[in-house]
């Protein structure tokens, strides 16, 4: 499954306490520090946060933060790029606490999982940290058929508008304003995907999380659009914090990436590297207390 799925749960996810285990095994920075590198999982195909490059590696938002928090470790950085399971509590067990069946093994952190309290007491095996992004639901149209002052999707209505199967996007146009879009909601596996129809004049609009779209707009050049934020009004979570996640009972490594976040933020690093993938920065609506809680 994509982490369309992941994201979907979380951003329906009901606002309650947090949780986190502890265990008595030796604190994991002292053994990045002794290899001198630091393995950070990122989703494999997540553009504009982490996909695979025409070089052959992998780029991307999340990939250039993996890499800034190695460095403020003191530590070289490998990336360890992973299809999304069913939900990312899947996720966070495959790739921070547990390893997958097939054999694959936890890396040291994982990258863009959701901060909601609810899903961290429900992973308490793990901690979460180092919000950097706080994300939320838009939409894209075409300005020049439209007009400049769209606020909402439903002006598209009686022409198709694309969102990712599965997603929040496909989830709210099919039933928010009393179904009047849902015969317009056209399906595609991926934002890009949507947006290179988009390109070619099949569909008037696009919705998904402003990050994916802001970053498909950059890296497809489009034209002639105009991107939108969406409230959604009385029935969903508008916004979202992304963080970090490492195996719960490492305080040290915790503390140590808590405050690496908290440089990359406040010396600007992190903005830049937003503003090299054409996505304007969010910052996290709980940082202060994110920060606050990193290594409890």
């Amino acid at each position: 499954m994509a982490v369309k799925t992941a994201l979907l749960a979380l951003a329906l996810a009901v606002v309650t306490g947090s949780a986190s285990a502890q265990d008595d095994r030796a604190d994991k920075l002292d053994e990045i520090k002794e290899r001198g590198r630091v393995e950070i999982a990122v989703y494999d195909s997540f553009p504009p946060w982490s996909y695979k490059a025409e070089s052959g590696g992998y780029a991307g938002i999340d990939v250039e933060i993996a890499k800034a928090l190695g460095d403020k470790l003191g530590v070289s950085t490998t990336i360890n790029a992973f299809p999304a399971d069913e939900s990312m509590g899947d996720d966070i067990r495959n790739m921070v606490w547990k390893g997958h069946y097939i054999g694959r093994k936890p890396a040291d952190a994982m990258l863009h999982v959701g901060m909601a309290p609810s899903f961290q007491a429900e992973n308490d095996q793990a901690t979460f940290l180092g919000a950097y992004y706080n994300e939320t639901m838009g939409f894209v149209y075409d300005a020049e058929r439209f007009g400049a002052d769209v606020d909402s999707p439903l002006a598209l209505a009686g022409n198709k508008i694309g969102v990712q199967l599965d997603t929040l996007g496909d989830f709210y146009l099919t039933s928010a304003f009393q179904g009047q879009l849902r015969d317009d909601v056209e399906h595609f596996k991926s934002v890009p995907e949507a947006m290179r129809a988009f390109n070619k004049g099949e569909l008037a609009g696009v919705m998904a999380p402003l990050g994916e779209l802001r970053g498909a707009v950059n890296m497809l050049e489009s034209e002639n659009i105009d991107i939108r934020q969406v409230q959604l009004t009385g029935l969903y979570q508008n916004d979202w914090d992304v963080g970090l996640a490492i195996k719960a009972g490492n305080p040290a490594l915790a503390r140590a990436l808590g405050e690496a976040m908290t440089e990359l933020r406040n010396s600007g690093r992190l903005e830049e590297i937003f503003t090299d993938y054409g996505v304007p920065y969010r910052a996290p609506a709980d940082a202060a207390d994110s920060d606050s809680t990193a290594g409890r």
